[in-house]
């Protein structure tokens, strides 16, 4: 798998680009846990993809109702993999309590196969929902590795784990994973400081080259 990010610097700014490969973060229980940008999702089949975009690419997507239902094919055949799509806005937190995340992590961690969690571009939401995803988990006493112990600063675990230095942005997604009672001292990425290219705005890359996955 070749690296995923290449930071170049414009205009006291960072703008990344992106390979398409995904890259691999973790297990939760028997789910092998992946995270990469919105273009990660048409590399290959998935068990599970996590969308944590503002868009989907069809109309009429069936609303997420409840994590018991996350394993029902019927509920979630839309794209090519099954997916869920949490609506979390840029550089923004969802407004889920802390017993939904127990029922998806509960659910997540019952997937004998492969999940990928991305957004638009693989920052900050990616990595919002990774820190959710794997720092609920550990406490819920649910096997996590690499190791992972309920005392450990959880978004520094990500952004290593993740290969992502700005994985979570901002002080409001910050805030939401404190709020989900997870320890963290680590500072929220620079996010007025990260330029994202206009091609990457919008429209996947990918499609937009008319590359074929």
């Amino acid at each position: 798998m070749g690296k995923k990010r290449k930071a170049k610097k414009m205009n006291n700014s960072t703008a990344f680009l992106f390979d398409d490969d995904p890259v691999f973060v973790g297990i939760i229980g028997k789910a092998k846990i992946w995270g990469g940008p919105q273009e990660s999702s048409m590399v290959r089949p998935w068990d599970l993809v996590i969308n944590a975009t503002t868009n989907v690419a069809r109309p009429d997507i069936p609303k997420f109702l409840g994590c018991e239902n996350l394993l029902n094919p019927k509920l979630l055949e839309v794209f090519s993999s099954p997916t869920l799509h949490i609506a979390i806005p840029d550089r923004k937190a969802p407004t889920f309590p802390k017993p939904w995340w127990d029922m998806l992590v509960g659910d997540v961690a019952k997937i004998a196969g492969d999940v990928l969690v991305h957004c638009m571009m693989g920052h900050g939401r990616t990595g919002l929902v990774l820190c959710c995803l794997f720092g609920v988990a550990a406490r819920l006493k649910i096997k996590v590795s690499p190791y992972l112990s309920t005392s450990a600063d959880i978004v520094t675990w990500v952004r290593r784990n993740y290969d992502e230095p700005n994985a979570v942005e901002g002080v409001v997604q910050m805030n939401y994973i404190k709020h989900l009672g997870l320890f963290t001292q680590a500072k929220p990425s620079d996010q007025a400081r990260t330029f994202y290219p206009q091609a990457y705005l919008g429209q996947s890359p990918g499609l937009k080259q008319g590359r074929k996955y």
